[in-house]
């Protein structure tokens, strides 16, 4: 392979991860939400310019090898895709039961628990949100977080029990049921 095309793949890969870090982390909303595609668009143009250098150099020397920067590529944009529209089909679920933080609290947290299990938690912050997905059960008026792909220093609940219109996580905050069905 050239430099250039060793580059190309370097590029890809490097963008690639970042891609794929954006898409499984939390999503950003508000004013810093246009950098939420920025990796996966340069992947994608990048991509599209390995698929036409390959083609290029897979027709002057017919090993497969020279076909990996592209292959590489759309391995990348189809995993991103799928997070990305994993990441919509759980926005756009039933919501069950919506909770917000009580007033003058340290976070300010909306949980939105959906059907099938999942969970949206929207983060507020000064410029906007960050939403987080995960897995929760819900057993009587207990709830139990399984998993979360909330990343950040604050102390994040795991157990929490219902009681008319409050939410007490146990050693974090108390939140309020702004919606129930």
């Amino acid at each position: 392979m050239s430099p250039s095309r060793i580059l190309l793949f370097v590029l890809i890969i490097f963008f690639g991860v970042s891609a794929i870090q954006n898409e499984s982390g939390g999503f950003e909303t508000g004013i810093l939400s246009g950098f939420n595609y920025f990796s996966a668009l340069l992947v994608l143009t990048l991509t599209i310019i390995a698929v036409f250098t390959d083609k290029t150099a897979f027709g002057n020397n017919r090993k497969l090898y020279q076909l990996l920067p592209s292959f590489t590529g759309i391995v990348i944009i189809g995993f991103a895709s799928f997070m990305l529209i994993r990441r919509e089909y759980i926005s756009n679920l039933k919501t069950i039961i919506t909770v917000r933080n009580l007033p003058s609290v340290r976070n300010t947290w909306k949980f939105e628990f959906k059907e099938n299990n999942w969970f949206l938690l929207t983060d507020m912050n000064m410029f906007g949100s960050v939403m987080y997905q995960g897995k929760y059960k819900r057993v009587n008026d207990s709830l139990f977080i399984l998993r979360s792909n909330f990343s950040t220093e604050k102390k994040f609940p795991k157990t929490g029990f219902l009681k008319n219109d409050t939410l007490y996580w146990a050693e974090t905050d108390t939140m309020i049921v702004s919606h129930e069905q």
